[in-house]
């Protein structure tokens, strides 16, 4: 599959869609089983362009969300909670999601392309002096 955006900004646009959705989802109890739908579907996308680009990150993040794996039936059990149990739960998937966005970015291998890339054009210009540590 050829995706049209970099690693970085894909996890972190779906990580922030994941938050805002289960966020909103604590001042609405009825939303719960909705936003647990879109977080779990924005999870088992994030899982497959991982296990495509950087198996490495995708095991992490798998330990990471663990029990939220895409197939594990916690999404389906977290939804039916009360709501006080619910709110609960979802603290702590939020605080999974906080700890997921800040993974380095120099763990990401587009960091390391643009870098290079970026390295490319100064020396193909002729800007031989450049910062390598400010790419």
């Amino acid at each position: 599959m050829i995706w049209q955006t970099d690693l970085a900004s894909f996890l972190l646009d779906h990580l922030t869609f994941m938050e805002e959705q289960l966020s909103g989802a604590k001042t609405n109890s009825a939303d719960q089983f909705a936003a647990i739908d879109a977080a779990k579907s924005a999870f088992v996308l994030i899982q497959a362009r991982l296990e495509q680009q950087d198996p490495t990150l995708a095991a992490q993040y798998t330990l990471l969300f663990d029990p939220y794996s895409p197939s594990h039936h916690k999404w389906t059990e977290t939804a039916k909670l009360e709501p006080s149990e619910f709110l609960s739960e979802i603290d702590k998937l939020l605080g999974v999601i906080k700890t997921a966005k800040t993974v380095p970015q120099s763990k990401w291998p587009t960091t390391r392309l643009r870098r290079s890339r970026t390295m490319a054009y100064c020396i193909l210009f002729g800007m031989h002096h450049y910062d390598r540590d400010a790419l």
